[in-house]
């Protein structure tokens, strides 16, 4: 028992709890008066925008191959979870080299990016409109390698 009746210093009034919700209200609002795109960036996206970023997630989703420096072939396979986040693994055929672990993927408009701790490498590229091509380069060690990925089975 507390040596007081009252409430303990850390614990919560009822009145806190008030004056707390009431100045995140006002500091949201000030925030929103100061920086009126504030109010427009919590509008959630429309259904067309949903839609369309749900056709260009799937037009990449898969394999895509290029070739390293132009030699060595390698091949991304891109996929989404069950939360809808970003996942991948990597096959260097040439070198015998399949499933390696993709750390991290990141699709942001007409931008693919995706790093690999093991290979201490990382690629950026861009999309093309038509999601038929990734024009990027391949980062690793200090050298810095074209890449140009194509759906695994077209012509490249």
């Amino acid at each position: 028992m507390w040596k007081s009746e009252r409430t303990p210093p850390m614990m919560p009034t009822p009145r806190s709890a008030w004056l707390w919700c009431a100045s995140i209200s006002i500091v949201a609002t000030i925030a929103t008066a100061h920086h009126p795109g504030a109010a427009q960036a919590a509008t959630p996206p429309a259904a067309s925008e949903m839609a369309a970023a749900a056709a260009n997630a799937a037009a990449i989703t898969g394999a895509w191959e290029g070739k390293l420096g132009g030699r060595i072939r390698f091949v991304v396979h891109l996929d989404r979870d069950s939360a809808g986040a970003w996942k991948a693994t990597a096959d260097s055929p040439d070198q015998g080299a399949m499933g390696l672990v993709v750390d991290w993927v990141t699709v942001a408009g007409d931008s693919l990016r995706f790093g690999m701790r093991l290979l201490g490498g990382e690629y950026g590229g861009k999309i093309n409109a038509e999601r038929t091509e990734i024009d990027g380069d391949w980062k690793q060690g200090g050298a810095v390698m074209p890449l140009v990925l194509n759906p695994q089975g077209a012509a490249s």
